[in-house]
C-alpha cells in the first residue's frame, strides 16, 4: 500500500545516494593524490571529469587547494569521506523508515543551508539555486511528515503487506 508522500521520500533516498557516491568518489580520488602536487592532481581530476580547468570557479578551487598544507588536506579528505558514508547510512535508515535517519538527514542537510545561501548571494547560478531549493524541500518535508517514520510507520507497512486477501478495498467480504 502506497503511503502519502512516498514519492518524495524515494527522491530523497536517490538524491542522498548520488550525493554520497559523489562525496566518496571525490574523497578517494583526493586520498589517492596525497603527497603529490595537489594543484596538478586537481587539474588532472578536472580534465578527467571533462571540466574546464580554466573556468574561474574551478581555477579558484584548484588554486586555494594548492595553498593548503598536508594536514588540512587530510582533514578535508576525512570530512568528505565521512559525509559520503553518512549519506549512505541515512539512505538505509530512510528506506527502513527509522526515526534517527529522519532527524540525521534533517540536521546534516539543514546545517549546510546557510552556507548555500551565502554562496548563492555571492553568485547566483541555476545549479546553486536548484541545490538550495532541493535541500530546503528535503528539510521541510522530513520535518513535516513525521508519520512516515518510527515504529508505527514500520508496523502499518507490515500490516498492509499481510492484509487479509479475502477483503476488497471497500472492506466488505467477497
Amino acid at each position: 500500500m502506497k503511503k502519502k508522500g512516498d514519492g518524495f521520500l524515494k527522491f530523497i533516498i536517490v538524491y542522498k545516494v548520488v550525493l554520497g557516491a559523489a562525496e566518496v568518489a571525490v574523497g578517494l580520488s583526493l586520498y589517492k593524490h596525497f603527497g603529490a602536487d595537489i594543484e596538478e592532481a586537481l587539474t588532472v581530476m578536472a580534465v578527467n571529469l571533462n571540466l574546464d580547468a580554466d573556468n574561474r570557479f574551478i581555477g579558484a578551487v584548484i588554486g586555494r587547494a594548492g595553498m593548503m598544507g598536508s594536514g588540512m588536506m587530510k582533514l578535508m579528505v576525512g570530512v568528505i569521506l565521512f559525509l559520503g558514508v553518512l549519506n549512505f547510512f541515512e539512505c538505509a535508515g530512510l528506506y527502513l523508515r527509522q526515526r534517527w535517519a529522519e532527524w540525521t538527514t534533517v540536521f546534516t542537510t539543514g546545517v549546510f543551508i546557510p552556507f548555500e545561501v551565502y554562496e548563492l548571494l555571492d553568485e547566483i547560478t541555476i545549479f546553486r539555486t536548484v541545490i538550495l531549493v532541493i535541500n530546503i524541500a528535503v528539510v521541510y518535508y522530513l520535518a513535516k511528515h513525521k508519520e512516515l517514520f518510527g515504529r508505527d510507520a514500520r508496523l502499518s507497512g507490515a500490516r498492509s503487506r499481510h492484509a487479509h486477501p479475502a477483503r476488497s478495498r471497500s472492506g466488505s467480504r467477497k
